[in-house]
């Protein structure tokens, strides 16, 4: 009976060696997590439906239309080719690109001799940010994937096609520059300074070829504008949402262990630093460079995904402690299930609150909320309401969606003021996301009353400074429930 136990406990070990049948592993636990919910719409990111319907109009029109500021041409040209399809085109476009970038990252670590290969891939691969944006609209999955073969590439020595790698990388999230650096240093050392001006020339010649359609629709400084304005509290937002990307329980896990043994740590770190310096300064740039232009414009928690492969290539080798790394792991992927949060948004009063509480983890808030998303997009279209201003958020019901439009044939022109926002004139409905305070009292002051959702309550006073509640003739309307999940009510 033992010596049959230890054959079996053999075999598996042997299967887990093979670096073939880890890749499959992985391969089918994406599947089976991702598959049954790729025709749940874009997305709640609001950016998955503008890409939505900027890749229309380059698919029908054979022309480029930027999605937003600086532009994300690769994206967008890749969207446009399955944009026919609907949300399973986009999605599963979106999801083969993040296997890549499972297996790339999977590579890198047999590369890097990291140990626990297995538990770290598995542990990328449930990650929430990860597993919500390898099943959306949304483009940070496929960057990161350019993003890791650059690295594997570079680890195999073959530099022009890491930087033609990373070149599209920069063409897909503009962001993606920032691994230039570490990976420029990671050359010099390794190989020679010929190689890694070699390298980025070829990234850089990529790139500009990356966003030519951009430069040549709206010029270079196009490629300049800022995507939005940080806020002045951008530090402590940055901070509560770096929290909210490892996960509240996990963060203060290893807070804890680090405190107790830090000594441990600070000596596993300088024998990793020792032995591996080009390798070490090489992750960490990566990780130092991400967190630093995120503390710049910390719009949402998504904008971390790019250094958390990084820090798992790291965790093995400054912990060397197999059973904190595996209870670190399973917290991590926890989060997706059940997550402890500490703040509280009040949408209507458009406040935020310390509150210690227990909620549904971001991956399963994301999935019923996308569900609701297109339920409260068809019961809007269909509303029986006439002369009012529904004024509901892209993330709550996006309006815009030229394919539920056409699927559900429905009729609608711009209203003008704002892309996302429509008129339906045979019932005299106008569908808006965000309006000035002098649109809406021209609306209110022309008959029109205003049912608004609590989260375009909560945008409108973001973006314009007032409160849709607040105004006369205004009444909260009654839809599902469909928000960022780390906006707890």
């Amino acid at each position: 009976m033992l010596s049959h136990n230890f054959a079996t406990r053999s075999n598996i070990k042997a299967i887990f060696e093979n670096k073939r049948d880890v890749f499959l592993l992985i391969l089918f636990l994406v599947l089976i997590t991702r598959i049954p919910f790729l025709n749940l719409g874009f997305g709640l990111d609001g950016d998955a439906w503008i890409v939505e319907e900027v890749a229309h109009t380059i698919s029908e029109q054979h022309r480029y239309v930027a999605s937003r500021p600086p532009g994300y041409p690769v994206f967008e040209f890749l969207s446009s080719l399955v944009i026919k399809l609907g949300p399973i085109g986009t999605n599963t476009m979106v999801m083969l690109f993040s296997i890549g970038a499972f297996l790339a990252f999977t590579d890198l670590c047999y590369l890097t001799k990291t140990d626990h290969p297995i538990l770290l891939a598995i542990t990328f691969v449930l990650f929430p940010f990860a597993w919500i944006n390898s099943m959306n609209g949304m483009d940070y999955m496929v960057a990161l994937f350019f993003i890791l073969l650059a690295f594997v590439l570079v680890w195999r020595s073959k530099i022009g096609w890491a930087g033609i790698s990373l070149g599209v990388a920069i063409g897909t999230r503009c962001t993606s520059v920032i691994f230039v650096l570490p990976l420029l240093f990671y050359i010099y050392k390794k190989e020679s300074f010929k190689k890694s001006l070699v390298f980025l020339i070829i990234a850089a010649v990529t790139a500009l070829i990356s966003f030519a359609p951009v430069i040549y629709n709206y010029g270079f400084n196009y490629l300049l504008s800022p995507a939005g304005l940080s806020e002045s509290n951008q530090i402590l937002r940055a901070g509560y949402f770096i929290l909210l990307f490892f996960g509240i329980l996990p963060s203060m896990f290893f807070i804890g262990y680090f405190v107790k043994a830090n000594s441990k740590i600070r000596e596993n770190f300088a024998q990793y630093f020792n032995e591996n310096r080009t390798e070490a300064i090489t992750f960490l740039s990566a990780i130092i460079l991400v967190i630093g232009a995120f503390m710049h414009y910390p719009n949402q928690p998504s904008y971390l995904l790019p250094i958390f492969p990084f820090i798992l290539l790291i965790l093995p080798k400054i912990l060397k402690n197999k059973k904190i790394l595996l209870l670190l792991c399973i917290l991590i992927i926890l989060t997706g299930i059940v997550s402890v949060n500490i703040g509280k948004v009040d949408l209507l009063h458009c406040e935020n609150k310390f509150s210690l509480g227990i909620s549904t983890g971001g991956v399963i808030q994301t999935i019923i909320h996308r569900s609701n998303q297109i339920d409260n997009l068809r019961s809007l279209y269909e509303t029986n309401k006439t002369d009012c201003v529904i004024m509901v958020s892209v993330t709550e019901a996006p309006i815009c969606s030229k394919y539920y439009r056409e699927k559900w044939n429905i009729h609608l022109q711009e209203e003008g003021s704002h892309p996302w926002n429509y008129v339906n004139s045979s019932k005299d409905v106008i569908y808006a996301t965000y309006l000035s305070k002098p649109k809406l009292e021209y609306y209110i002051s022309n008959g029109y009353h205003v049912y608004y959702s609590p989260f375009a309550n909560y945008l409108n006073y973001n973006f314009y400074g007032y409160k849709i509640k607040d105004m006369r003739n205004t009444t909260k309307l009654e839809i599902k429930k469909a928000t960022y999940f780390y906006l707890y009510e």
